[in-house]
């Protein structure tokens, strides 16, 4: 496709709803089937597939129709058990709000799934339990009191208790938890308690140090063990409540659930040092997360929006608060996705691209270029076999390829969008390009991308590149918003409808609307030519078949054609086909390319185009049959 004003005769100047064959020829696209048999009619937002060796689900988002309250619709984010046919539900409520929106955004790592929307606490799931995703907030202190007297006695200065007989002492509490996946939050506020030993000998001869009575609540359930520190003694009362102590190892409990312990321990048996510098919260309002050299790496949010966070080694939930790279400047926008390759991780900013490098916790980050960037989000950004890394920017697609190291294949840039050039400025809605969809369809060999048109922010639009010849293609009437690939053998494309339908696409259904092929305009030799006919070669032609032209770019219509189109090698029709002739009773033959004539009455010009349209449409080729006019010495408009 080619909708350049002086475009090569080779190629077509708009095709709607067809695909590049095996062969090479072009072919009406397939349809769509019902995915799910039992459709919600509230509108998809979006779909993901989950696979874990054998089981495998398709994770769909849709709108809540329950919960209404603005600036946000609300979301349900279930999958379908195929096999008793019940939708099951993973998280209710989540966010969604108004206007463009990148939507969920997925990760897969070890046997999970993780979702990020910037908006909701971020989750994930295994195809059992539903786990939140590191820590958003410190825990709540533990309550600290004075146990009674005569919990700890002993006699002799050696005795356990807090402080020394006859002294003034301040200690202070704090908990970390230790989630499923072996992560450790940052430690809570430090609760502090005081007092002061008597040193007087009691009435049974001894004396007695006073003891902390610990109370810890009990935590969510995924919350495997809660690890209790403590300060040494501090001594001087004035400095109780300072958050900034020394705190050390006292006790680990390998449960979540409530307790109370009785802390008599002398400063001497506490154990390690906590390191503040390997704990941190996960980052507030993230959108997008990936792996990248046993590191997770995720944008700064909202709050840090030129900040990428990355983890500790051990854990990816974790996330020290030290462990952050600089990318850009405000001028360079918001962090808008994150790739992973071998060599780098590609940091995409609404104005800049970054790269990381680096290994074992020591990484900088170089601009690679800071002209152009990613307005679009974490799902429109797609590796196309053989070509590179598409993203997208206001004025079109394009691809990043290269090495992304010093390997002497230098990484660069490449504008693909040429043959868009028209549909991109009149039907394509540019500043709702956050919206945007884009998933491989390897069966194809194609790129798909849903675009916000006109005066909406959905992404209903389809455009489609097919990567082997460079080319692009429009895709209409599918009325689809989000979509995903099956992670198996067969790699069915799912589609997400606005009217709440997942639907399967695939050959074996004709396109919601028809096929169309439309020719570049053909020069007809500098001066005034007539052309007489055109013959269409094809494979399979539909009972339903359009033929229009027109001339020297009038802004008049198309005419039609003629009623009696001449169909060469008519026999050829008759003959049993592939998937139809009955073994042991047909023939079988090669299928070949057919042709269909249209003769053309006063078509009469310096330049003309025509378009086919039709049902099972498919075209290897077309010759176009034209003579000088006796009008030609009229000279041409310039």
């Amino acid at each position: 496709m080619d909708e350049r004003w002086v475009s090569d005769p080779n190629t077509a100047e708009y095709i709607s709803n067809m695909y590049i064959g095996s062969d090479g020829a072009w072919r009406s696209c397939g349809g769509v089937v019902d995915r799910f048999t039992r459709p919600n009619s509230n509108p998809v937002y979006g779909l993901h597939h989950f696979r874990q060796g054998a089981l495998q689900w398709t994770l769909v988002e849709r709108e809540n129709t329950s919960q209404t309250a603005k600036p946000y619709k609300y979301l349900d984010l279930s999958y379908v058990d195929l096999i008793n046919d019940t939708v099951v539900d993973i998280e209710t409520g989540r966010v969604r709000p108004e206007g463009p929106w990148e939507g969920t955004t997925t990760m897969e790592f070890g046997r999970w799934c993780f979702f990020l929307n910037g908006h909701d606490a971020p989750i994930r799931w295994n195809g059992r339990e539903k786990n939140p995703v590191g820590f958003l907030e410190r825990p709540a202190p533990p309550l600290i009191s004075i146990a009674p007297e005569n919990q700890i006695g002993d006699t002799g200065n050696t005795s356990p208790g807090l402080g020394e007989f006859g002294e003034r002492f301040a200690y202070g509490y704090a908990v970390t938890l230790i989630s499923d996946t072996g992560a450790m939050s940052p430690p809570s506020e430090i609760a502090y308690v005081a007092g002061k030993n008597d040193d007087t000998v009691s009435a049974g001869g001894t004396l007695r140090k006073l003891s902390a009575l610990v109370h810890i609540a009990r935590q969510a359930s995924h919350i495997r063990g809660v690890l209790l520190w403590r300060t040494a003694n501090v001594q001087d009362v004035s400095t109780v409540g300072q958050q900034g102590a020394a705190l050390y190892l006292l006790r680990a409990f390998p449960t979540g659930g409530r307790m109370t312990f009785i802390d008599g321990t002398r400063d001497e048996r506490l154990l390690e040092e906590l390191d503040r510098d390997t704990v941190g919260l996960f980052p507030t309002g993230a959108t997008t997360m990936r792996m990248f050299k046993g590191y997770a790496f995720a944008d700064g949010g909202p709050a840090n929006p030129t900040r990428l966070r990355f983890s500790s080694a051990q854990h990816i939930e974790q996330f020290p608060d030290i462990n952050y790279l600089e990318v850009g400047d405000q001028t360079t926008g918001r962090i808008t996705g994150l790739y992973a390759t071998k060599n780098a991780l590609v940091v995409f900013k609404e104005r800049g691209i970054y790269l990381v490098r680096g290994a074992g916790g020591s990484f900088s980050v170089d601009a690679l270029t800071e002209d152009i960037g990613h307005v679009a989000g974490q799902n429109a950004l797609k590796e196309v076999p053989g070509l590179g890394l598409v993203f997208w920017t206001e004025a079109g697609p394009y691809v990043l390829i290269g090495a992304l190291e010093n390997t002497g294949t230098p990484t660069t840039w490449r504008f693909i969008g040429q043959g868009l050039a028209r549909t991109w400025h009149t039907r394509v809605n540019t500043k709702a390009l956050r919206s945007v969809r884009a998933e491989v369809n390897l069966n194809d060999r194609e790129l798909w991308v849903l675009v916000p048109e006109g005066g909406d922010d959905r992404a209903t639009l389809g455009l489609v590149f097919h990567y082997e010849s460079s080319g692009w293609s429009v895709r209409e009437g599918f009325n689809a918003q989000c979509l995903t690939s099956t992670r198996d053998h067969a790699g069915v494309m799912l589609l997400g409808t606005t009217d709440g339908y997942v639907k399967t696409y695939t050959h074996a259904e004709d396109p919601p609307s028809l096929p169309e092929y439309r020719s570049a305009w053909l020069d007809l030799g500098g001066e005034r030519t007539q052309v007489r006919h055109v013959t269409l070669e094809g494979l399979t032609v539909g009972a339903e078949l359009d033929f229009e032209w027109r001339v020297d770019r009038h802004p008049v219509g198309y005419q039609a054609g003629p009623e009696d189109r001449r169909d060469l090698d008519d026999y050829e029709r008759v003959l049993p086909k592939w998937g139809t002739a009955r073994l042991g009773t047909d023939t079988w033959y090669r299928e070949y390319p057919s042709g269909v004539r249209f003769d053309l009455y006063q078509c009469n010009g310096f330049t003309m185009q025509w378009r086919v349209r039709g049902n099972r449409l498919a075209l290897s080729g077309a010759d176009v049959l034209f003579v000088p006019s006796a009008t030609h010495f009229k000279e041409r408009n310039s």
